[in-house]
């Protein structure tokens, strides 16, 4: 989450937070609480400069896996595709589990949790009820400790519903994306990998989904896509082009092979046969758009 895109997605989220803080301080049983968080959070966000130990605090990071609802939004062509080439949009069904590859390999015993698809918040309110949520729950918990105690459970809990707020909304300005989004939390050292953008390395993860793919390949379990749908303007060649892709990379291009039994006509007896299951391939589609430009 600290290396958006946009710096101006979570914008809603930096309005929210502290306005949040201060309508909990005035609650008496929660002053206490939300006192010293929004001193925090002043600290930490705003500010940049804490006082205290922020590692401690920025020890559990939040990845996000961003899509969108409508898979032939002219909107998104015309924002993310590029202006001279044909794009495509993924389906993936969110019905099926991902898992973070590599997560495994870190004997840490810690899990890495992920979320299911979940949509943003663009409205005001429903951003402020999902702060105010996680705040009360914060400071519940941190009540029912004593001072010395209770600290590390401000310093985690103020981070942890900031990023979870931050992660989770995005400014009404976007609401066309129509944007959905799974959580990755603090997944597995081992498991974060870092690209070079040419200013600082980036760290990222890798998803997968459960199903193995075809033909024996060695690479890590598949997405569960279900289609791609070339955008406007897409023709033969590709379509070509995206079978050739998913093929190579073990996807069920023409479904997944599911043996048959029948019987010979001629000999009476059973005999088996592999067919592909066009339940299972992998569909490719065309945009009901026939302009990407305005």
């Amino acid at each position: 989450m600290n290396f958006l895109n946009d710096p101006r997605e979570p914008s809603i989220a930096h309005d929210v937070f502290p306005n949040v803080l201060k309508k909990l301080e005035e609650v008496p049983e929660l002053k206490s609480f939300s006192s010293r968080a929004r001193s925090l959070y002043r600290q930490v966000i705003e500010t940049g400069t804490p006082s205290w130990n922020a590692p401690l605090v920025r020890g559990a990071p939040r990845y996000v896996f961003c899509a969108s609802s409508d898979g032939d939004s002219l909107y998104a062509w015309r924002t993310y595709g590029s202006a001279d080439s044909v794009g495509c949009a993924i389906a993936l069904d969110t019905n099926e589990h991902l898992t973070v590859v590599g997560s495994a390999a870190n004997g840490t015993g810690r899990g890495t949790a992920i979320t299911r698809w979940a949509p943003l918040a663009y409205n005001a309110d429903d951003v402020i009820e999902r702060a105010e949520k996680r705040l009360r729950a914060a400071a519940e918990a941190y009540n029912d400790l004593p001072s010395n105690e209770a600290w590390p459970i401000l310093i985690d809990a103020i981070w942890q519903a900031w990023s979870e707020v931050q992660a989770t909304t995005k400014d009404s300005s976007f609401c066309d994306e129509k944007e959905w989004r799974v959580t990755i939390d603090d997944p597995r050292t081992a498991s974060v990998k870092f690209s070079d953008d040419g200013r600082v390395p980036r760290p990222q993860i890798e998803l997968a989904g459960t199903q193995a793919p075809v033909g024996g390949s060695t690479r890590p379990a598949l997405l569960p896509i279900r289609a791609v749908r070339l955008g406007p303007g897409g023709g033969q060649l590709d379509r070509t082009a995206i079978r050739w892709l998913l093929a190579t990379c073990g996807y069920p291009v023409d479904g997944e092979e599911r043996e048959r039994e029948w019987t010979d006509p001629t000999t009476g007896l059973p005999d088996y046969s592999c067919e592909p299951d066009k339940s299972t391939r992998v569909e490719i589609l065309d945009s009901d758009h026939l302009f990407r430009r305005p």
